[in-house]
């Protein structure tokens, strides 16, 4: 790499991981290579057998550029200089071909994107549940609230009856006050009527007492004065 002018100064990384290099060389010449990989899908598999966690859609392009960058002229250096290596796989990955392998690879995409289906799905469920739970506490805080509000109009017309009657019986009461006002002033009025009654028929009766009593005085002083001249003649 230094000879060409590439040398790699820092430690690769892909995916916010450290890159494993002989590990990534291995899965490729097992496959057949850089040139004989076209599809995306087994790139992304290569992605996947790093170890890396896949965290988007340009895993694939990812590692195909990693690959080119760090280890393309590697490997065709040692295609020209027909240098091999025996650099033994798992069976389950040396024995198949790059087409078994793709249908391995689309089998295993099939799947995860039924899971992401069946996640999807679940979160929908869980979204349309805490809908409905959100609905319902929803309802029974406005049937609370009517509660309240009719508990509320019920204290308030209590209190407005309560009220209405400490008014009614205020008046009641005024109004007895008042009757027996009436009352004494009119037994007074009476009585006034009574003693100016029994004062006029005093006086009534006193004048008829000194009435004869006078005609009496007068006849005397007729006598007196017939008297007088019989002894004056």
């Amino acid at each position: 790499m230094e000879d060409r002018g590439t040398p790699i100064n820092k430690r690769p990384v892909l995916g916010y991981r450290n890159l494993n290099l002989f590990k990534l060389f291995r899965l490729v010449h097992k496959l057949g290579g850089f040139d004989n990989i076209e599809s995306g899908a087994v790139w992304k598999q290569v992605y996947q057998d790093l170890g890396i966690p896949v965290l988007n859609s340009a895993a694939g392009y990812n590692v195909k550029c990693a690959y080119k960058k760090y280890l393309y002229g590697f490997e065709d250096y040692c295609t020209s200089a027909n240098i091999e290596f025996k650099m033994a796989l798992p069976e389950k990955i040396a024995s198949k071909s790059c087409k078994d392998y793709e249908k391995d690879v689309k089998k295993h995409e099939e799947t995860e994107q039924n899971v992401k289906e069946i996640k999807v799905d679940i979160e929908e469920k869980d979204n349309e549940t805490a809908v409905i739970k959100q609905q319902a506490k929803s309802t029974e805080n406005d049937y609370e609230r009517k509660d309240h509000d009719n508990s509320s109009s019920l204290e308030n017309k209590k209190c407005f009856q309560e009220s209405h009657s400490d008014q009614e019986n205020e008046l009641r009461i005024i109004k007895r006050e008042d009757e027996a006002n009436m009352e004494c002033k009119e037994d007074e009025k009476n009585k006034d009527l009574e003693n100016q009654n029994t004062i006029l028929e005093t006086e009534e009766r006193e004048k008829s007492n000194h009435g004869p009593i006078k005609e009496e005085d007068e006849d005397e002083d007729e006598e007196v004065e017939e008297e007088e001249e019989e002894e004056e003649k």
